[in-house]
């Protein structure tokens, strides 16, 4: 069903043509230490899923307010804003291109 792996079909067609999503957000995290970095990772993935700062904040066991600062962060960094739909997209598709990588990040 499409529904579940538009992500992976997404990451192949780009590939195609030669287009790399990872390197919209990755380069751009090696700014952070490596625990900024996974705090960050796991709360944009977590956002990502379930679109809600309030539940990303439950399932991450931090306040509402460290969520938003950490996407704040996550732009200010890669200059894309997981609230906008066209950023979010082109960010699930570069969590998806590192694959392993970022899954480390998931809680």
């Amino acid at each position: 069903m499409l529904s579940d792996r538009w992500r992976s079909v997404t990451r192949h067609l780009l590939a195609g043509v030669g287009c790399d999503l990872g390197q919209i957000v990755f380069p751009y995290l090696e700014k952070c230490t490596d625990l900024e970095r996974r705090k960050i990772l796991e709360t944009v993935a977590t956002y990502l899923d379930t679109g809600s700062l309030g539940d990303t904040g439950r399932l991450l066991e931090c306040h509402r307010n460290t969520v938003l600062n950490r996407l704040n962060t996550f732009e200010k960094y890669t200059g894309l804003d997981v609230q906008r739909p066209y950023d979010a997209a082109a960010v699930i598709i570069a969590l998806e291109w590192q694959g392993a990588e970022w899954q480390g990040a998931r809680p």
